[in-house]
């Protein structure tokens, strides 16, 4: 099983990075993939 490491340093909380990594966190787990999130706004 791989791990999957998600970095999102998207100024725009809610924009279309947003969306994007939280799409893609939702196929990973529905395939039974490991996540971890780190979110780095600043």
């Amino acid at each position: 099983m791989k791990n999957i490491l998600i970095l999102s340093a998207s100024p725009r909380k809610n924009g279309n990075s947003d969306i994007l990594c939280h799409q893609f966190m939702k196929g990973a787990a529905d395939a039974g993939r490991t996540l971890a999130v780190t979110m780095c706004i600043s």
